[in-house]
């Protein structure tokens, strides 16, 4: 090769690399080093000149010389430019170029461009302290970063977020969460959806690929993820600021089949309370298996008590003829699955067959009856009927848990029925003993309950002299 001919290569390569987005070429800053750049170009240059240096000034050379000097000119750039491909491609992130990353992140939300930044991401997936600083995770954790890059198929900051030592490299890590979360649950499309409907419906043909099953099960389904680093959080103040800002009420107040169809796509597939709910009652569920600290309860508590306070009674619509009887309304229907999901897990950790109900059992019973008495001073709001209705499934599992005990051989104080028994008494005396508004429920719930039942015909009267009814 010639100069001619070598600075025709540079000439090219130049002009591609102004060809190139801005987002780019800051890439190839990033990954590329300068130096390998210059002696791409600089090494063949100095070797093409020494050759006609040597001819200029007379000496002669050996054949193998020529010969070598042309090699180093021609391969030297094709090596150096592969070089250079393999390590822009390869996309590895380390302190070193941390600043650079930072901002070339700054310039993608500027130039609202994410193409590279998700292939640099996808190539750093396990990042570590030794890659990138809290400062820079801030950064990638903007947002609008979020917002473009965290969907489906890829899910990016999900699998960042899989990833536990990220929390060791930020200083806010709930921001982080805070961030993912809230982005997930507000989108109409998202792998929270898909894992909602997979258990309980709503979403129809739904399916998780193999990589949001994966991610299900290290965020979401790890209780010491879930936990630990609170991820039920934001998806409790995000469906609890829907509520409060009231734009839901006058939607969730009316009648609305689409709401609670099973078939095709369901209205509250995307309604980020019903997510919730479902989200948080599957993370008890697991936490059952396991019940050594706080799995936040309450969470329901606090959710079932917003939606009460947002509830508006209007005959047409709770009377209406065509309307579903047992779900009038979206917020109806949400504060029969509360109370429904607590039921249900007040049986699991029951049939456990543990002889204490523990720290969750004694959280779930507790949190599932100060649910009843909230709803049942309503009756102002709410029909006396409904109240009743939603109140009755608790005092009949104590007469089933009662009747069990009864049958029990040891009938000993300490076993599994008597403490669970005991637990459920308990909390309706602790609440009701100085509210006649709450024990009037309670009256015409238990006069409710289904006499044909074996347990509640011979118990219910053991429960009405334990209440002083």
């Amino acid at each position: 090769m010639s100069i001619d001919g070598l600075f025709t290569v540079l000439a090219i390569t130049i002009a591609l690399f102004a060809l190139t987005q801005p987002i780019q070429r800051k890439t190839i800053i990033i990954f590329v080093p300068i130096w390998l750049l210059l002696a791409i170009f600089l090494v063949p240059t100095c070797v093409l000149i020494w050759r006609e240096i040597v001819s200029v000034l007379g000496y002669e050379y050996y054949l193998w010389s020529d010969l070598v000097s042309r090699l180093i000119a021609i391969l030297l750039p094709i090596i150096g430019l592969s070089i250079s491909i393999y390590l822009w491609n390869r996309a590895k992130l380390g302190r070193n170029k941390d600043l650079k990353f930072r901002d070339f992140i700054h310039t993608s939300i500027n130039e609202d461009k994410y193409g590279e930044l998700a292939r640099i991401i996808r190539k750093n997936q396990y990042l570590s302290s030794k890659q990138i600083v809290s400062d820079t995770l801030d950064f990638l954790f903007d947002q609008k970063v979020v917002e473009s890059l965290n969907r489906f198929p890829t899910w990016l900051h999900l699998r960042l977020l899989a990833n536990e030592s990220l929390f060791n490299i930020s200083k806010n890590p709930c921001s982080i969460v805070n961030v993912v979360m809230r982005t997930l649950i507000s989108k109409k499309a998202s792998i929270l959806q898909s894992y909602v409907a997979s258990r309980f419906g709503g979403l129809e043909y739904s399916k998780l690929t193999e990589l949001e099953q994966d991610l299900i099960e290290k965020i979401f389904e790890d209780l010491h993820y879930y936990i630990d680093f609170r991820i039920d959080y934001p998806l409790l103040i995000y469906a609890s600021e829907r509520i409060d800002s009231g734009e839901l009420d006058i939607k969730y107040n009316k009648n609305d089949d689409l709401y609670i169809k099973m078939q095709g796509q369901s209205g509250r597939i995307n309604c980020p309370i019903f997510l919730f709910i479902k989200i948080h009652y599957l993370a008890l569920e697991n936490a059952i298996e396991i019940d050594d600290k706080d799995f936040y309860v309450s969470d329901l508590w606090d959710i079932f008590r917003k939606v009460c306070d947002h509830i508006m009674y209007d005959r047409f619509v709770w009377e209406n003829p065509k309307a579903n009887s047992e779900f009038p309304t979206p917020y109806i229907y949400l504060v029969k699955e509360i109370l429904k999901d607590l039921r249900i897990l007040t049986e699991k950790k029951l049939n456990k067959g543990t002889n204490t109900p523990g720290r969750l059992g004694e959280d779930i019973v507790r949190i599932w009856y100060t649910c009843i008495s909230y709803i049942s001073r309503l009756e102002k709001i709410i029909p006396i009927s409904f109240i009743t209705n939603c109140t009755t499934d608790y005092y009949d599992l104590l007469l089933e848990i009662r009747g069990h005990y009864n049958k029990d051989e040891t009938n000993k104080k300490g076993s599994t029925f008597s403490d669970w028994s005991d637990l459920m008494l308990d909390e309706i005396k602790y609440l009701s003993n100085h509210n006649n508004k709450i024990k009037e429920i309670m009256r015409l719930s238990i006069n409710q309950l289904d006499k044909g039942k074996h347990h509640v015909f011979k118990n219910v009267k053991w429960l009405s002299q334990e209440l002083g009814l």
